[in-house]
């Protein structure tokens, strides 16, 4: 795990300033290369293989290749006894086990890989470079091409200049879902290559492809057809797999727990393959005026507790407290290099730290079951609106005049359906910005796009999880999951999306993961004999912090006032109805109305454009 720079050219001081401004997720040493026509960088977290004989950039055996990666392939000891009959290892390191994939199989090795990677390599033969993101973009990966020259980073902040201006598609998107989707970024000319994907630069020409694709077949190594039943036997063994790799670790190893299912999952089978396992989770000081729900904000921590017990680990709660997210509020949503408005973060950086500071340097996480398995609340709506319209016209006239509620569930599966429920309401964000920028016109038509894209029919709610895959997944939910851990050198691992996971997983059927009344299924059927039973009663609460009640804190609304004000940042004053938003503030506050979002949203947008120098411009003019 580390961070990835680079250039097309001779330029060692750019990539040295791009390995400063990235180098929280490599604090065990940074190293720059530099070759004809190429300047590489990179900041190591040493994970696998410790010794100086695993230091990146890395070159191949026969000085062809020369790699930067960030990330893990946590099957690289399955491959490194298929490659060592033809490559001599120098390294234990799953660095040189990719090198040597690439070498001897080129593009043929991306379905053989299991992990999470970003990475660029060099061919000094061909003069070219190749990008690539891990099949479901749990590892970010930016680039930026300016007069036949590319650069690239692990993060958006290597990108950063004196000035930035604000991409106004991405700020819409931004708007409506409280992150922005690939390939686009909030700074114009900055691209995210998306998810299984990978560039090849050569001659001042990109060219962008998918290696991964499940909706259409790409690259998906199975052998039958794509829709068969599972055993919850076969489904056991997959994960069980996956987790016992992704231990593998020459650092301590520890565990993030919830209260959920999920994570339970993962520390059963964890417990299974290794000793003394440590756990972690965060509960929550609550505001004054708001003890009544502590239970509410803490209870996945109790749980956790509880569940640790019983798979035999050793448990840590720590309590982030009002101090700490009043002190702390302001620096740590500037971290997380690309807004995310999602309060949650708070809550994982401060546990990021704070595992980190007791000397675990790896840790693993449930995060991803729901998209694979069908497990939020979305999905239920869904699935009833799929039932509902099944039944004759007349049926559904008749229950719809009775319960005028149920009309909704006639909405058009698809695009419409998808924006319906993953973005904001018009209303609840054209009050506080420019009239013409049109976030969910914008919003909406980014979704029909990437309905349109779809090559092969699918149960509607197979396709709507494939497009969270590719887009709720990797840049809301993994990119704060990637930010506020690798500010802390934190390595975090997710087995539940890995590939063979989520290959096994898009082979069920839809009707064996999901019901109106319940998500999930089949996941739950295969761990009810191995998981405590109150676990399977618990409701679907997400992991929720009290994001609402903290800007009800006198003192952190202090903070908040100064940040939703022209005073605070200038760059981007011509978007906002200032008076609308302060009304807005105070109307939540007096609990007039419940407006944390888009309160959050124009918070984590303000605080990371001062920080970046970001200004609104005209880009039609």
């Amino acid at each position: 795990m580390c961070a990835i720079n680079g250039i097309t050219a001779n330029d060692t001081a750019r990539v040295t300033l791009m390995n400063e401004a990235t180098k929280h997720r490599g604090p065990d040493g940074t190293h720059v290369w530099n070759g004809d026509g190429i300047t590489l960088g990179h900041n190591r977290l040493a994970i696998i293989d410790l010794s100086e004989r695993a230091l990146q950039p890395m070159r191949s055996n026969d000085g062809r290749y020369t790699i930067v990666f960030n990330g893990e392939i946590y099957n690289y000891l399955e491959l490194r006894t298929e490659l060592e009959h033809t490559y001599q290892f120098k390294t234990e390191s799953d660095t040189e086990v990719l090198i040597a994939a690439y070498s001897t199989w080129g593009e043929e090795m991306f379905p053989r890989l299991r992990g999470m990677f970003a990475f660029g390599i060099w061919d000094i033969r061909e003069q070219s470079l190749l990008l690539a993101r891990d099949h479901m973009g749990i590892k970010p990966l930016y680039y930026r091409e300016e007069d036949a020259v590319l650069a690239f980073s692990s993060e958006l902040s290597a990108f950063m200049r004196e000035k930035n201006v604000l991409n106004p598609t991405a700020l819409a998107l931004y708007l409506e879902f409280q992150y922005v989707p690939s390939p686009t970024t909030l700074i114009h000319g900055v691209v995210k290559l998306p998810p299984g994907h990978l560039l090849r630069f050569k001659k001042g020409t990109s060219t962008v492809s998918r290696y991964y694709s499940p909706e259409e077949g790409i690259g998906v190594p199975v052998t039958s057809s794509r829709v068969k039943p599972v055993s919850t036997n076969e489904l056991y063994a997959t994960i069980d797999k996956a987790v016992k790799q992704q231990l593998v670790s020459d650092r301590p190893v520890g565990m993030f727990l919830s209260g959920g299912i999920d994570s339970s999952i993962v520390l059963h089978h964890m417990a299974k393959h290794t000793k003394d396992v440590r756990t972690f989770s965060v509960g929550f000081e609550m505001v004054t005026g708001a003890e009544g729900e502590h239970e509410k904000f803490n209870a996945d921590a109790r749980l956790a507790e509880r569940t640790a017990l019983h798979c035999g680990a050793t448990h840590t709660t720590y309590t982030l407290s009002l101090s700490d997210v009043r002190q702390n509020f302001e620096s740590i949503l500037a971290s997380l290099d690309e807004p995310v408005a999602n309060p949650t973060a708070i809550a994982q950086h401060f546990l990021s730290e704070r595992v980190r500071n007791d000397g675990v340097v790896v840790a693993l996480g449930g995060d991803g079951g729901d998209e694979v398995f069908l497990g939020y609340t979305r999905h239920r709506m869904l699935m009833a609106s799929y039932l509902f319209q099944k039944l004759p016209h007349v049926l559904q006239d008749t229950l719809g005049y009775a319960h005028p509620r149920i009309k909704k569930l006639g909405i058009q599966l698809g695009a419409e359906a998808h924006v319906s429920v993953m973005a904001n309401k018009e209303k609840n964000i054209t009050p506080y910005i420019l009239p013409n920028l049109h976030p969910y016109t914008v919003a909406r038509d980014h979704f029909v796009e990437r309905y349109h894209k779809m090559t092969k029919k699918h149960h509607p709610l197979d396709t709507f999880m494939y497009v969270d895959r590719a887009t709720w997944l990797p840049e809301e939910s993994l990119h704060r999951s990637d930010r506020t851990s690798m500010a802390h050198g934190l390595e975090l691992r997710v087995p539940l999306i890995d590939l063979s996971v989520v290959t096994l997983g898009d082979q069920i059927p839809v009707s064996a993961k999901l019901s109106p009344f319940e998500g999930k299924k089949i996941l739950r059927d295969t761990y009810r004999a191995h998981l405590p039973a109150y676990l399977f009663s618990q409701p679907k609460r997400g992991w929720v912090s009290p994001g609402a009640k903290w800007l009800r804190d006198p003192e952190i609304l202090k903070t908040v006032e100064a940040i939703l004000s022209p005073e605070y940042y200038s760059g981007l004053s011509e978007l906002y109805n200032w008076s609308a938003i302060q009304t807005l503030l105070q109307d939540h506050v007096e609990k007039r109305t419940y407006a944390l979002y888009p309160l959050w949203n124009l918070l984590v947008l303000q605080i990371w454009a001062r920080k970046n120098a970001v200004v609104w411009e005209d880009l039609t003019e």
